[in-house]
């Protein structure tokens, strides 16, 4: 349905409507979780920050997720807030890379709608899709913020569609600006080690990259929040080690169980973090 919806009005219709559920129903979820205090995120990064304050190296954030919490962990961490496309980049102690899009990009269309009512806005956007012509620019904005757009005196509204990446099991290709893709390359050659959250490591357009590295070989600590973490950790590393590394090595936070509050909480990070402290 991905890859044919351009050619067919109904099926990119569809399309349509997956992205803007996303960008809703996260939205919202986001929204929950940041109205607490201290989220698994916040410690991760507070953890992370530390050591590479203490230790003098240097941190990139890679993510594949739509949501803001790893955004809002940087800002109650270092007080360096995301109003911007730009500002993703701009703390060197935590520079962010969302290589899948986020619930607040959007792209610009190059049509102008009528709508009568805002409250309909949404769903005449998603019923006009094969009609609009999705410029390939980001813009920054809030979830929601088309509510308050100010129409031109014609009543025709300028149009702005979600910029996620449709979740499918794999998703090729990256829906970021390219400055995100231009950085994450640029720092990948210093990279010694990854770790990471979650991944099932189905992305080949991101382990091609990884692949590009040269130097000392990598070392990675694989953990989740998903039942059978442990068999994900060992899927990650054989994968990354048969098809793209081979020097790469495999390696688990302590003994973590792959839960993401153990290894936020009970000092799992901080053995894998100080143990590689060079």
């Amino acid at each position: 349905m991905i890859d044919r919806s351009a050619a067919y009005p109904p099926g990119a219709v569809e399309v349509a409507a997956i992205r803007w559920y996303l960008q809703e129903i996260i939205s919202r979820c986001s929204d929950a979780v940041r109205s607490v205090a201290l989220t698994n995120f916040v410690s991760l990064v507070r953890q992370i920050d530390e050591w590479a304050w203490i230790s003098r190296e240097r941190v990139l954030y890679v993510t594949f997720n739509y949501d803001t919490l790893l955004e809002h962990a940087v800002s109650v961490v270092t007080g360096h807030e995301i109003l911007g496309l730009a500002d993703y980049l701009r703390e060197p102690r935590a520079p962010i890379v969302k290589l899948h899009g986020s619930i607040d990009w959007w792209h610009p269309t190059r049509e102008p709608l009528e709508i009568d009512e805002f409250v309909y806005y949404r769903r005449r956007v998603i019923d006009a899709t094969p009609d609009l012509t999705v410029l390939p620019d980001f813009l920054w904005a809030v979830p929601g913020s088309w509510r308050l757009e100010t129409p031109a005196p014609d009543g025709l509204h300028e149009v702005r569609v979600p910029a996620l990446a449709i979740p499918i099991a794999r998703k090729d290709g990256f829906e970021c600006p390219s400055e995100h893709v231009a950085h994450l390359e640029a720092f990948l050659p210093s990279v010694t080690h990854i770790l990471t959250i979650g991944w099932r490591a189905a992305e080949d357009d991101f382990l091609g990259l990884i692949a590009t590295v040269t130097g000392q070989p990598l070392g990675l600590a694989a953990t989740a929040s998903i039942a059978g973490a442990a068999q994900t950790r060992t899927r990650i590393g054989e994968r990354v080690t048969t098809r793209w590394r081979p020097d790469v090595t495999n390696e688990t936070p302590g003994n973590s169980s792959g839960a993401f509050s153990k290894l936020v909480a009970d000092g799992h990070l901080r053995g894998f973090l100080y143990k590689h402290t060079g």
